[in-house]
């Protein structure tokens, strides 16, 4: 059984819904699979990098920040948004993933409600066991950067396509920012 992200946030943090946001202070920890090249960095927790989700010694760079993102439902459907510690409260951006292609989830512009032609903002949903998936699927995996020792950016499998041999797969647990994963 699955549920979406507004329902599981609602039961674990027992928040009050308010109209277009449901709760906040939710962080990703990412668990390696056992198939798959052996990850070379402790650092599980995603951060939002580059434009992008990585764990690894991204955690480390400068411009990287943990991903404490927030669920916002409409229609039905649940999307995830996150607020950079160097925009303004306002300025959130919305995670979006291509489910066809073999690419990186990504964020729109701040104030913005634009995306890419192919992705989809909404349709995350968490399952029973916590763990963070796209339309009830966890086809997750950390893929090394190059040129970037211990950096792993995460990427979504969609369609028909297969994960490169160097990316590992990983299932991203949900938890309460500030608890341990």
């Amino acid at each position: 059984m699955q549920f979406g992200l507004s329902a599981l946030f609602a039961a674990v943090t027992a928040a009050t819904t308010v109209v277009a946001q449901v709760s906040s202070g939710y962080i990703l920890t990412a668990i390696p699979g056992s198939k798959g090249p052996a990850l070379t960095s402790y650092w599980t927790t995603v951060a939002a990098y580059n434009g992008g989700l990585y764990i690894g010694e991204a955690k480390r760079d400068y411009s990287s920040e943990p991903f404490i993102f927030n669920a916002q439902t409409g229609g039905g459907v649940t999307g995830v948004s996150f607020t950079s510690w160097r925009q303004t409260p306002t300025g959130w951006v919305n995670l979006y993933l291509y489910p066809n292609d073999l690419k990186a989830p990504g964020f729109n512009s701040p104030h913005s409600a634009g995306f890419p032609t192919g992705a989809d903002p909404w349709n995350f949903t968490i399952g029973t066991d916590g763990f963070f998936r796209y339309k009830n699927t966890n086809r997750w995996h950390a893929c090394p950067v190059d040129g970037k020792a211990g950096y792993y950016q995460i990427i979504y499998v969609g369609g028909s396509n297969k994960a490169p041999a160097t990316c590992t797969p990983v299932a991203l647990k949900v938890s309460s920012y500030g608890q341990c994963a």
